[in-house]
Order: structure tokens, then sequence, then C-alpha cells
């Protein structure tokens, strides 16, 4: 390779610092009882998710084969695209590996959480891209494999590069923990907050079964007495999709918004479509968004909701509905999490003629039924929603910047560019 290293690094073939595929490397065999079995859908970035159950040997794949230990590094030789690449640092309990990887054992002296990050490198993205052969299913030999060449530094550098990525992977993996509670915590509050609601001391009502009297039947099962139900459509000015023909592109002119323009919190112009000033009036005839209109995803990805929060003009394609509230009926906030409850999924599904739901027609979305509540609760649960969904962007913020440190420390510390600090006598003691 002719990247220049620091004095001390070198570069070394994969096979120099692991055991590729070690010699006493166990084969399963009809005596096994059960094991857990590992194939590539259970790796991923190096994160590795076990079975929740054991299988036993006659119901195994043919293709379960190695029986791992602890520390043994999974690479994926298989479509190695999707980087299937993992730690196995899990229990005793009997784990058996798919032949789709290449089992990586560290030699004497190497760090194994060193040689998990150097295979998930860009450096070695680039050289397996390179040996890859094959296209319906490309996969990398294990010759190839042991070829693969890895920048290393003394054993002790070795152990702080990866005492520091350690360090970040597990600030990633508690920040993603908690965005699953507060999601898990979410959920919970829509079941109780669309159900029960909040009095005017905001708390929340008693359920059903502990105050009947505070309840009334309706369309939508019991609900408070305060609350009533309507169609959407009753609620709302208009709801229409956007154009049902794909414009002409342009690459400047008015932004022209997809289903895939809606998934983030914000919208992404670095990947917006275009269309002509034109085309956009001509299409504003029919539908013409505006701030405080939602848009709903009605194509595809079904359920994605955003309030029209910004001035620019735009237009829509099919896949999108435009929901116009009338506030005087109707908080907008509000509506926009009541289109996100289990109340509204319910009706969904039920009238969804398939078990996945791919496609909402208009008719269905005005069809829907909408518990009103009185309009001081209403901004009060969407207040509850608000400081909730704020607390979860703060945390996926909070996640974004880990990734993009990671990123950037793997590309710094991978190669030297950025060294750590070692005692040098450590490092001399070491080799």
């Amino acid at each position: 390779m002719s990247d220049s290293l620091p004095t001390n690094w070198k570069w070394k073939p994969l096979d120099e610092l692991a055991e590729i595929d070690r010699e006493q490397l166990s084969v399963i065999t009809p005596s096994a009882q059960e094991f857990f079995y590992i194939d590539i859908s259970s790796a991923f970035e190096g994160k590795l998710r076990l079975p929740s159950n054991k299988i036993p040997y006659g119901e195994a794949p043919s293709r379960a084969r190695k029986v791992l230990k602890r520390g043994d590094v999974l690479m994926s030789t298989v479509r190695p695209n999707l980087r299937a690449f993992a730690q196995f640092d899990h229990s005793d309990d009997l784990t058996v590996a798919s032949t789709g990887f290449a089992v990586l054992t560290a030699k004497q002296g190497v760090d194994d959480r060193f040689i998990l990050y150097s295979i998930l490198s860009d450096n070695i993205a680039k050289q397996v891209e390179g040996h890859v052969v094959g296209s319906n299913y490309p996969a990398i030999n294990t010759k190839d494999v042991r070829r693969l060449l890895i920048p290393t530094p003394p054993p002790g550098q070795q152990r702080k590069i990866a005492e520091i990525l350690t360090t970040v992977d597990n600030l990633i993996e508690r920040t993603e923990a908690l965005i699953a509670k507060q999601e898990s915590i979410k959920q919970g509050m829509m079941h109780d907050l669309f159900t029960r609601g909040v009095d005017e001391h905001g708390q929340l009502r008693p359920p059903y079964e502990q105050a009947p009297d505070l309840y009334k039947p309706s369309e939508l099962g019991m609900i408070p007495k305060e609350w009533d139900t309507s169609l959407l459509e009753e609620l709302t000015e208009k709801i229409i999709d956007g154009t049902h023909f794909t414009p002409e592109y342009r690459e400047h002119g008015v932004p022209f918004l997809r289903v895939t323009d809606i998934q983030d919190t914000s919208i992404d112009f670095s990947k917006l479509k275009y269309i002509s000033p034109e085309e956009h009036r001509i299409l504003t005839l029919r539908c013409n968004p505006m701030r405080g209109d939602i848009l709903l995803s009605k194509n595809g990805t079904i359920g994605l909701l955003k309030i029209v929060d910004w001035d620019w003009e735009f237009s829509i394609f099919v896949s999108l509905a435009l929901i116009r509230p009338i506030v005087s009926k109707i908080n907008t906030r509000f509506l926009t999490y009541y289109l996100q409850s289990d109340q509204t999924w319910a009706q969904i599904r039920k009238r969804s003629k398939q078990g996945t739901v791919t496609n909402l027609h208009l008719e269905e979305i005005r069809e829907l039924v909408v518990a009103v509540f009185p309009a001081k609760e209403q901004e009060r649960v969407a207040d509850v929603f608000q400081t909730m969904n704020r607390t979860i962007d703060t945390y996926r913020s909070d996640l974004e910047k880990l990734q993009h440190l990671k990123t950037g420390l793997m590309q710094d510390l991978l190669t030297g560019k950025v060294r750590v600090n070692v005692d040098e006598a450590m490092d001399a003691l070491d080799e």
C-alpha cells in the first residue's frame, strides 16, 4: 500500500493478525443437541444479535458449521457489502456460525477489538470491493480475506485505539437505548391520552373500568363524556393528494416533495427534486400546500406526518396527501398526533384489504373517525407530545453527533493520522 504510516506502524496482511477459520475451529456434528445459529442477517456494522431460541441439529441449515468462542470476530464473505461484521462476546452457550462468515481469531499480542474496527474501516471496504466476484450473489474468497492489508500499530496502541472506539460505541448504544425507552413511553402515553385524556388539572382521567360514569359509548368505543367524534372530512377544509403524474424535473426551480422528503425532522434540500415555476402554478390549481397544512404519506410508506411550518412554495407528489384542518374545530398539532394513534391505525387496518397496508385512498382518509376533545384539552395533550418529541429529537441529535464522531475517529486512529497517547516503553515491551 502506498499510504504513509507512522514510523512504528506496518501494513500487515490480516492473516498475520488473526487466524482465519482456525484449524481447531469445531464443525458442528449430530452429537450436538441444540445451539444458537448465526447467519449474516444476525450481524451488522459491528453489532451482533443473538437469536432468542436455540435450534436442534436436525433443524439446522446445511450451512450451520462453525462453532464460535468468545472474542472471535465474524466477517461475512458472502455479500460483504452488507457489512455483516461483528464480534462474538456473548455467553459460552454453544453458538454456531454460517459458512458465510470467515471467523477471525486474534493471534497472541493482537487486540481482537482492534481487528473488528479495522475490518469495519473504509480501508478494508475498498479492498473488499476490489476482490468481490459475482453480481447476483457477490462474495470474497478466504484467500483474498487473508491478504487484506491492515495498517497496524504496536499492541499498546491497538488496545488504546480499541478502548477509545469501544467507549464511543457504548455511548452510542446507551443513546439508542434512551431513544427506544422514550419511544416506548410515548406509545404508552398515546394510548392513555387518546382513550382517557386529561382533566382541567392536567391529570389523566381514571380508566373506564374504574370510573364508568365518566364515559359514554361512541364509534370509537367508550370515550370521556366531554369528548365528541367526527369524520376527518368534517374537521378539514381540504383533503387532497398531489399530482398523479411525474413532472419534468429541473436542476433548479420550485421544490417538489415526495414521501422520502418528509421522513426526517427537517427537509434535506440536497436530495430534493425541483420543477419549473410554470408547472408548479398548474399543479397548485388543484393542490396548493401552505403553512399550517398537514402532509400524510399514503402510498408505499404509510402514516408519516409533517406539519408545514415554512413559507416557501412547493408542490407534492401523489404519494402525499394534504390535510388542511379547520383550526376553529381542531388543533393542528393535536390532529397530527391523533393521526399517529392506535385509534387511527385500527381504522386503517380494518379498511385495508391486505395484511400489510401499502396504500391509503383519499376517501378512506376522509372517513377516519376522530375523537374531538374540548379545545383546551387538545392543547394540553398536544403540549405533552411536543415535549416528549423534543426530548427524543435531542437524543437523536446526540446520536447523530456520536456517529459522526466515531466515523472521524476511525478514519484518524486506524490510519495513524492521530496518534494515541501510549507509553512508548510499554509498546516496546509488547513487541
